[in-house]
């Protein structure tokens, strides 16, 4: 819409003249491959003592080859009204035309979009592909000792991973016109209900023809999709750990009372490549941490069907791999730069936990659970300043530039509530004792400080992903060998990203209908479905407020039905 020619534009309603539509089509694939080797042993006395190790082995590799054809249809009028709701803005089109004295009319009304009016000659493919590859080595000891109602246990720890890959990143385009490839013969005659009300109608892409007879085309020019990834985004990590524990248990009939402590070493070397203009410098830094994490957990059986909990615990959170690659492209003309922040630290929480648990005289228990972490380093994307001499070059200074990446904040706090029941009717008669009740209510709250990426000042920031309010529910029948399960989840609003039209890209709530089944044919076969999404629930984004919304979808219900055999 902000591209036409000229119109009138309303928040509600408008009418825009000479309305580009963008057209993007796409069939990708996604891979992945899992090698998990292990071995190991157990060693264990009857006076208490016991020893056991294990090393292992563990290779990912996981990549997305998305290609990606944009067009576009030019010469439009766009007649749109969106009082009626905002998610769903009603669409008229028409003709354009051109009264010659730089003014612009309606012409005959169109129905449907005219997909097979693609402009040729502004085809391109957009080659979007990521891989990584990851190889870890681990090694793990545990002894023990156990003295009437004390155990003490002790081990060490070590692993170390090399990964090496690149996040999605596109270095350039491929015009289409120069292969001969034209993207107007993909649209069928079959027409996409997409269930919302578009005031026009959409036609299906055969989307799987179109990419077979592109890459044909692109081998036939001899062009290598591969060769557009954008060299700021692959990235070369080695992650070392090495720790050791101690803990120990007391059991004294009511009373459990479990305490220790892990000691940490933690170095990651980070390698990548910055881009300023068409100038690639290779950059590489090396973080490391020492850290101790303790705690100490409390069991008290009250009553034969109370028990009481408490547990204290420092935990610890690491960025993302992708989000602290070194890759980055600089614009030293709007002084800004894109990318990995390779200065993150790890999101340090310190945290208490307490509980009752009810225990029914039958097959059940409802609970009550209260936390509250205080959080240090919060990790947030946002933009900031660099703050660092990393990006100088030439002579030139970048510390002050604006980096958009992801940030440590200062510190926050989260705390929450949550209430528990679940019991199984095993009272019933028969076949009858299998059905049950599950379901849980979880009310959240906290905030964090944080830079405001459209003042640059430090606010006060909800957490990302966060919601206050989370609902589920469960009914279940468990018996013989048949498992059901119908499950109902809902979740309130909570923040996506910081930014957005200075107030942040917020997330609706939602709510999701699932059911589970499985049969044990015998202990080798079981036959299951799982039924998810069955409200082909509508999500929705919105800037600032849900008068703005930015992305309306829904992905649909799915259905996975099959056999799984156990040997």
């Amino acid at each position: 819409m902000e591209d036409a020619e000229a119109g009138t534009r309303g928040p509600l309603t408008g009418e825009l003249f000479n309305v580009p539509i963008s057209t993007a089509f796409n069939d990708g694939l996604y891979k992945n491959e899992n090698i998990i080797l292990s071995a190991g042993f157990d060693y264990a006395t009857q006076s208490g003592f016991g020893l056991s190790g294990k090393l292992g082995y563990t290779r990912t590799e996981n990549s997305s080859d998305l290609p990606i054809v944009q067009s576009s249809i030019h010469d439009l009028t766009v007649a749109y009204d969106r009082s009626a709701d905002p998610r769903f803005p009603i669409i008229d089109l028409y003709r354009t035309i051109e009264n010659g004295d730089g003014t612009f009319s309606r012409g005959e009304a169109r129905s449907a979009i005219p997909q097979t009016e693609q402009s040729v000659s502004r085809a391109i493919l957009l080659p979007i592909m990521q891989g990584t590859v990851s190889d870890a080595y681990s090694g793990k000891l545990d002894v023990w000792k156990e003295f009437d109602e004390l155990k003490v246990k002790g081990g060490l720890f070590g692993t170390y991973r090399k990964l090496a890959g690149n996040n999605i990143g596109v270095g350039g385009a491929v015009p289409l016109a120069a292969l001969g490839f034209d993207p107007n013969g993909y649209v069928t005659d079959r027409q996409w209900n997409t269930g919302f009300p578009l005031g026009v109608d959409i036609n299906y892409v055969d989307n799987i023809a179109l990419n077979k007879d592109l890459q044909a085309a692109l081998e036939a020019g001899g062009i290598d999709p591969a060769s557009f990834v954008l060299p700021t985004s692959f990235y070369d990590q080695q992650e070392t750990i090495l720790a050791a524990y101690a803990m120990a248990q007391y059991d004294n009939g009511p009373l459990m009372l479990t305490g220790g402590a892990r000691v940490e070493w933690y170095e990651i070397e980070n390698a990548g490549t910055v881009l300023n203009g068409s100038e690639a410098t290779p950059l590489s830094t090396k973080q490391n941490f020492f850290d101790i994490f303790p705690s100490v957990n409390l069991r008290y059986e009250a009553t034969p069907n109370l028990v009481l909990r408490l547990g204290g615990q420092r935990g610890i959170s690491r960025p993302a791999y992708a989000a602290i690659r070194v890759g980055a492209s600089i614009s030293d003309t709007s002084e800004s730069i894109g990318g990995g922040n390779p200065f993150l630290t790890p999101e340090y929480t310190w945290g208490l936990d307490a509980s009752a648990e009810y225990y029914f005289a039958s097959n059940g228990i409802a609970s009550v659970a209260v936390f509250h972490r205080w959080v240090d380093d919060v990790l947030y994307q946002s933009q900031g300043v660099v703050g660092s001499d990393l990006y100088n070059s030439d002579g030139i200074d970048r510390s002050d530039y604006l980096l958009g990446s992801t940030f440590n904040g200062d510190s926050g706090t989260l705390y929450g509530i949550e209430f528990n029941i679940e019991s199984q009717f095993d009272f019933l008669p028969g076949a009858l004792s299998g059905f049950g009740v599950q379901g849980n209510l979880t009310l959240l709250d906290g905030q964090f400080d944080g830079i405001d990426a459209a003042t640059g000042e430090t606010g006060t920031f909800d957490f990302q992903g966060l919601s206050h309010t989370v609902a589920n529910a469960s009914l279940f029948y468990e018996y013989a060998d048949l498992s059901l399960r119908v499950s109902y989840q809902w979740r309130s609003k909570y923040l996506d990203t910081l930014g957005g039209l200075g107030a942040g890209e917020f997330r609706d709530g939602y709510e999701n209908l699932d059911v589970t089944v499985r049969y044990v044919l015998n202990d080798n076969l079981t036959l299951f479905a799982d039924l998810a999404n069955l409200t082909d629930e509508t999500y929705v984004a919105y800037e600032g407020t849900r008068a703005t919304p930015s992305e309306v979808e829904q992905i649909g219900s799915r259905y996975l039905f099959g056999v799984r055999f156990n040997f």
